[in-house]
């Protein structure tokens, strides 16, 4: 198979092994896995699958990565949007004195959140 004159060194079916040893490492880890292979099976054709989403059969494209971001982003909002914010968002810093937003070192958790 090839994909803009370069040959697709990898398969689907050596792709699927990567994704299980993926998937084997994060149970044996206890982390969350994201099912991206099954993800793109299931979103496209299996015969499109690795030009719509692979560079060559293994690595992502820029459609692949884009697909992997929307599997992985309610994942990461989940696990930290309930974690503080110890740090001014980059808007709220004061371009002319910007250690003026940054906590102290006697107070790492806490800023001043009317430093603008």
């Amino acid at each position: 198979m090839q994909r803009q004159g370069k040959i697709m060194s990898k398969t689907l079916e050596e792709t699927a092994k990567y994704a299980h040893a993926c998937q084997e490492a994060s149970t044996e880890m206890g982390i969350d896995y994201v099912d991206l292979y099954n993800s793109m099976i299931k979103t496209v054709p299996e015969v499109e699958t690795c030009t719509a989403f692979l560079s060559d059969g293994l690595h992502l494209s820029r459609k692949g990565s884009k697909f992997l971001f929307s599997l992985l982003w309610p994942v990461i909002d989940k696990k930290t949007s309930q974690l503080p914010q110890i740090f001014p968002r980059w808007d709220e810093v004061d371009y002319v004195n910007p250690e003026t937003c940054f906590p102290a070192a006697s107070s790492p958790n806490s800023y001043d959140a009317n430093c603008v």
